[in-house]
């Protein structure tokens, strides 16, 4: 995946950036900051990516708990 131009390689790092910060995963989002990096991303671009995804987790988890709560109150 990471050698296929259909993204350049920065945009690439973006969205592997934005995956672990939503998993919660250090490593993986200490690597790509660092080769983000390296392809010249800014850090106001870094932490947009860091957001993104965090966003994007925290989001699903509160769709999903707020379904469930709806379901309750209708109980």
């Amino acid at each position: 995946m990471m050698v296929d131009d259909a993204l350049p390689p920065l945009t690439k790092e973006f969205v592997s950036i934005g995956a672990a910060a939503a998993l919660g995963s250090p490593h993986c989002l200490n690597t790509h900051l660092e080769v983000a990096r390296e392809f010249g991303a800014s850090e106001e671009q870094l932490l947009l990516a860091i957001i993104i995804g965090a966003s994007i987790t925290e989001t699903t988890a509160l769709s999903k708990a707020l379904r469930v709560y709806q379901e309750f109150k209708e109980k």
